[in-house]
């Protein structure tokens, strides 16, 4: 669980709902976010933490960067605002249930979710527990899966619940008949009941809204289904949440390049701002550093991924560079991860063939705070995964993670 330092998630649970957080539980979304903004009072950095703040006209100026709506200036500017800041805007059609206020309007009248992805799953999660919901998705498995198809059932219970809720609503719609779920037969959930939502959860696969009428606090609408028939719903909100998208807006056109390099124009998203960004944005200058101007980082789903050796890593690898606790001498050329200086024979591609164990050492031989993350495009499902086998370098990677060394609890810096 991603936990900070000083303050963890399982310290916070035992805080607010008063008994030890149980195992094996993931949070939810709010729940994780209502410990985030704990985070701060609990450590004692409220005062070095600034939210609901908007920061203009971010440049370069000789002594770094000048942040020029507070008059501030620093040596090092990491960027993490993310690629999750705006929702897309649903089309004309549907703006008018934008102005429903979810929660006014009858629990019988569902709530309307559109997308099929892991924010739309979020906001079937997060629904009250009275709350119908009525959802609209796209599919097509062979084509373009939901990214939900990938979440196993023992780690995102949550998760693969809801895709299997999409995927019997897919297969009632092609048999036009009743199809039951096979019984799971593993440790309920106290958080999340999948009985539950099968009670006020109503899915349809391909389904597109033709017409509307508000009728005060909810209103009617016409959906043809996959097949080309009409049915008529009334519902008390929209969720629409077919994609997310983040901004750059605060950097000034000449940073903005230097950040998006010389394929800015094209890598650029579509929305309401020329300086959108999505997640394959800025993923291929990942790929090849997290430094991607001089003195310049990006960290989180800016990266184009929010697996953990981003999540942690490029945390670690920000703030090492930052810090100045790598070798110069012995680092890795970030573009073909061949050595610079020193000659100790080792070059990245070697490094990646090793066991995670050995791969750790021998980074920690050539100055490596931080995988230069080159590797991105590798299959890792065809990887062994000697992490788990039973052997001496395991044992000694659990040592050191009890004892509080190495690269995971560096994370706290």
């Amino acid at each position: 669980m991603l936990s900070l330092p000083g303050y963890s998630y399982a310290d916070h649970y035992l805080r607010t709902h008063d008994h030890v957080l149980p195992s094996f539980i993931r949070p939810n979304r709010r729940d994780v976010a209502d410990y985030f903004a704990a985070y701060p009072t609990a450590v004692g950095i409220e005062d070095s933490v600034f939210n609901l703040t908007n920061i203009k006209h971010v440049s370069r100026d000789p002594m770094g960067f000048l942040i020029g709506s507070h008059n501030i200036r620093c040596k090092h500017l990491v960027l993490a605002t993310g690629t999750s800041s705006f929702n897309i805007a649903p089309p004309p059609l549907l703006q008018p249930l934008a102005t429903l206020r979810s929660g006014l309007g009858s629990c019988e009248a569902p709530l309307l979710v559109i997308g099929s992805g892991f924010t739309a799953a979020d906001v079937i999660i997060s629904t009250p527990p009275q709350q119908n919901v009525l959802h609209l998705f796209k599919w097509a498995p062979d084509i373009r899966p939901s990214p939900l198809r990938g979440c196993h059932q023992s780690a995102y219970p949550e998760y693969a619940a809801i895709y299997r809720r999409m995927k019997l609503a897919a297969i009632k719609g092609a048999c036009d008949g009743n199809v039951k779920l096979p019984l799971l037969r593993r440790k309920p959930n106290p958080f999340f009941s999948e009985q539950d939502l099968g009670q006020r959860y109503e899915g349809m696969p391909n389904a597109e809204i033709m017409d509307l009428a508000l009728d005060k606090e909810e209103a009617n609408v016409i959906i043809r289904l996959d097949d080309g028939s009409l049915v008529e719903r009334r519902v008390s909100g929209l969720a629409y949440v077919v994609g997310l998208r983040g901004s750059l807006s605060y950097l000034d056109p000449d940073l903005l390049a230097e950040v998006l390099g010389p394929k800015g124009g094209r890598l650029l998203a579509p929305g309401h701002s020329t300086r959108m960004v999505s997640g394959s944005s800025l993923r291929e200058k990942a790929e090849t550093d997290l430094e991607v101007a001089p003195k310049l980082f990006i960290i989180g789903s800016l990266t184009g991924d929010s697996l953990i050796r981003f999540a942690y890593g490029g945390c670690v690898y920000a703030a090492s560079k930052i810090m100045g606790s790598s070798k110069p001498t012995n680092q890795l050329s970030p573009v073909n991860g061949e050595e610079k200086g020193a000659s100790i024979g080792t070059n990245l591609k070697d490094v990646l063939e090793m066991t995670p164990i050995n791969r750790l050492d021998e980074y920690s031989k050539i100055g490596v705070v931080g995988s230069p993350h080159i590797d991105l495009h590798l299959d890792r499902s065809i990887l062994d995964r000697p992490m788990y086998m039973e052997h001496k370098d395991t044992h000694r990677w659990r040592s050191s993670v009890d004892r509080g060394d190495g690269l995971i609890a560096s994370c706290g810096i």
